[in-house]
């Protein structure tokens, strides 16, 4: 037990409110479960509320943690929501936008510091957030915190620096220190930052703290 506690890094400084918070955690689940385990005659019905507290702890514990995972990845795709500021490049079909209230219709290339929320769905883009700086056909326009709201639609859309607390695909290919590993039912990335570029699929390159591919009984933290 001091072997793991330590090699885990649970009692460096900074960490301690962490681990108190986590420890506390696991103890509430344990009395959660004698008492399931105490009205619940049916094993497998113990076994199954075990299973979904346990993978819900570890994605809780998991989102705190730093990221020291390194990977890249290739998947589909179907609906990816967002709330982070990150650095946007668009190849668009059409874009459209209204900017500090100026409507704005273009089939350039767009680029874009922005700040605030969006929605991927298929080659579809949404966004509602301000921006500090806009680039439309490699023409800068400098703005402060403009606010913008759009919908377009892209043959390639990258997003550099954006950070979400929990990612869920499926069908593709996840490589970590070389090794390449192939999954066709679902991957969970916890805690992930890095450059998305999406197009027919999606692909990601970053960190993460932590990395699971149920149908290979497969995690990595």
């Amino acid at each position: 037990m001091q072997y793991w506690l330590y090699s885990h890094n649970l009692f460096k400084p900074g960490k301690y409110n962490l681990f108190m918070f986590n420890w506390k955690l696991i103890v509430t689940v344990i009395i959660l479960l004698g008492i399931v385990a105490l009205v619940t005659s049916t094993q497998t019905s113990v076994q199954d509320f075990f299973s979904s507290v346990t993978d819900r702890l570890f994605s809780i514990i998991g989102s705190s943690e730093e990221r020291n995972i390194s990977f890249s990845l290739v998947a589909e795709y179907s609906n990816i929501s967002f709330k982070d500021s990150a650095n946007i490049t668009i190849e668009p079909i059409l874009f459209s936008a209204d900017i500090r209230y100026i409507n704005i219709r273009t089939s350039d290339t767009i680029a874009m510091d922005f700040s605030g929320s969006g929605e991927i769905y298929g080659n579809s883009l949404r966004l509602d957030g301000v921006t500090d700086n806009i680039e439309i056909a490699n023409s800068s326009i400098a703005l402060n915190k403009a606010s913008v709201i759009s919908n377009c639609t892209f043959n390639s859309l990258v997003i550099e620096g954006l950070e979400l607390k929990e990612l869920l695909l499926t069908d593709g290919s996840l490589i970590v220190k070389g090794t390449e590993t192939r999954f066709s039912d679902s991957i969970e990335i916890y805690n992930l930052e890095g450059r998305f570029e999406f197009s027919d699929k999606l692909k990601i390159e970053g960190l993460a703290s932590r990395i699971a591919i149920p149908e290979a009984d497969m995690v990595i933290d």
